[in-house]
Order: C-alpha cells, then sequence, then structure tokens
C-alpha cells in the first residue's frame, strides 16, 4: 500500500500509539510490530489515546484517532477504506461511531469509500450534515457505502477533477465554529 501512495506522488504515513506516543509515518520495522503484536494491539479510538500514552500502551489507529494524529502532525488529508456511522437502531442505542464527531471537530480532509454497509447510512448522512461536515462525491453524486458504489443518498457537491479535490481544504482554527472537516468520497 505504501508503494501505491508514493507511486501516486502521496506520502504515505501510517498512524498507531507506539508504546505510549503517538506516531504518524511510520518505519517499516514499526509496522512490522503492529503486526507482531496483533491481538496485544488496542483498536485506538479517540477516548482510548490518554490511557494508551499514561501506561505506555500501543493501538492501532480508527478513522477518530487517525484524525487527530493527522491534524496534530500537520497532514490535511488521509485515506482510509471505510468510515464509522450511526449503527442500525442508533436512534434507540445512541450506537455512533466517534469518527462523525471527530469528523465534525478535526479539520482534516478524509478519503474514503463511504460509510461502512452494514451501518445506517441515512441516518449517518444525517448526522454529517447536522453537524456541519462537507460530503463531497469523487465523480459521484450519490454516497458510496464501503465496498458498493453507490447507495440511495446524496452527496453535498460532486467533484470531477482531481486539481478541485486537490483545492478543498478543511476550515483551520480560523474561529471555533469553522472546525469541521470533509469527506470525499470515490
Amino acid at each position: 500500500m505504501r508503494s501505491c501512495v508514493r507511486a501516486a506522488g502521496a506520502v504515505p504515513a501510517t498512524t498507531a500509539i507506539l508504546n505510549g506516543r503517538l506516531k504518524a509515518g511510520l518505519s517499516k520495522t514499526e509496522i512490522d510490530t503492529i503486526g507482531q503484536l496483533g491481538p496485544r494491539m488496542h483498536k485506538a479510538s479517540r477516548r482510548d489515546l490518554h490511557w494508551l500514552m499514561a501506561t505506555g500502551g500501543n493501538g492501532s489507529t480508527t478513522v477518530a484517532s487517525t484524525m487527530m494524529i493527522a491534524a496534530m502532525a500537520g497532514i490535511r488529508v488521509f485515506a482510509t477504506g471505510g468510515i464509522g456511522g450511526g449503527h442500525r437502531g442508533a436512534q434507540k442505542t445512541f450506537d455512533i461511531s466517534a469518527d462523525l464527531q471527530e469528523l465534525a471537530r478535526t479539520p482534516v480532509a478524509v478519503v474514503c469509500s463511504g460509510p461502512k454497509i452494514i451501518l445506517d447510512i441515512g441516518l449517518t448522512r444525517e448526522y454529517l450534515e447536522t453537524h456541519g461536515v462537507t460530503v463531497v462525491g469523487y465523480e459521484t453524486d450519490t454516497l458510496p457505502a464501503f465496498y458498493v458504489r453507490e447507495s440511495t443518498f446524496s452527496v453535498d457537491c460532486r467533484a470531477d477533477s482531481p486539481t478541485v479535490v486537490a483545492n478543498i481544504r478543511p476550515f483551520s482554527r480560523l474561529a471555533d465554529h469553522f472546525r469541521a472537516s470533509c469527506l470525499i468520497f470515490r
């Protein structure tokens, strides 16, 4: 994957928490360490970072924690597979991924293939709209659903060229109320 990123002209910066340190831009040795630790690597979202840092723990990052680490490292855009979202029945259970809150608060653009299809995509879309997250479709008018190219939900705007996508910038800390990021679906 890192070779593909470099071949496309970008710089790969894999994130993780290793020995209690937030890391962006792991070495091959550090990536191998993650693989060797296997189940001893915690799935680390926003809520887990303080504990892992305090205890010297190790964690692989969710979209939410990757956004936080990327923002701290000055990385303005990153790519991932699918994002978390509102789970089916979340109106009653409040089972909503921390990814959605982080998208609303951290100025990093996330390029992804949409919310995971097992989620309530309509609820996820509504949540993003409510929290001011711009949803951009690259060469599409519809919101993808992870490994399914189209869903019945629309995006906020469409970008048909890499130049337009490259010019999309999430608001930086201009003011506290202009901190939302954007999602770019491909």
